[in-house]
């Protein structure tokens, strides 16, 4: 076992140790990454360059950090009737299509389109509601409400850093200054 900062000890394992793992782990792999599990799956935890100090990692995350967050909860629905239904879950939906409403536990859920949403959970890896949304759900009584796997499917990336507003103007065609995007 290896003790992180948080105080948590996690088991340090090769990716190929659990079946589960994020699309990008060859490449996480060869960048020198170092596993642990993270809800069933093989997930980087830190790089083997930064192991010993942990502030240098911190450092490079401030000016421009990617990290794999594929190990976390998400979800998805599409649907004409995905609003009603959610709602009758307890779910906030946001009004308009491309924004993203944050629920009470850190949950956020992001209107796709007005038949589509998409939901992530928390960065400490909790999903209470999307753990509720998917037991509840059944396509017998799904009434214009379909579940999209989101977490077998897809792989879920998160940008960090003071440069990562200037790295989407080069990729991306939409204004993602903070002041622009809410």
């Amino acid at each position: 076992p290896r003790r992180r900062p948080a105080g948590d000890v996690v088991m340090v394992f090769t990716s190929q140790d659990l079946q589960c793992r994020s699309f990008l782990y060859r490449e996480l792999e060869s960048a020198g990454a170092v596993f642990g599990e993270v809800n069933g799956m093989a997930a980087a935890l830190t790089y083997a360059e930064y192991d010993s100090d942990a502030s240098v990692e911190k450092q490079q995350a401030r000016s421009l950090g990617i990290c794999d967050l594929s190990a976390l909860g998400r979800s998805g629905y599409k649907g004409w009737n995905i609003a009603t239904w959610l709602q009758a879950q307890g779910a906030e939906l946001p009004e308009a299509s491309n924004t993203v409403k944050t629920q009470s536990d850190g949950i956020r859920i992001a209107r796709l389109a007005p038949s589509e949403v998409l939901i992530l959970g928390n960065l400490q890896g909790k999903g209470n509601l999307i753990d509720h949304l998917d037991s509840t759900w059944q396509l017998e009584n799904a009434d214009g409400c379909f579940k999209v796997p989101r977490s077998s499917t897809n792989f879920w990336l998160t940008l960090s850093g003071h440069h990562a507003p200037e790295l989407f103007a080069k990729i991306c065609a939409v204004d993602m200054q903070p002041d622009t995007l809410a």
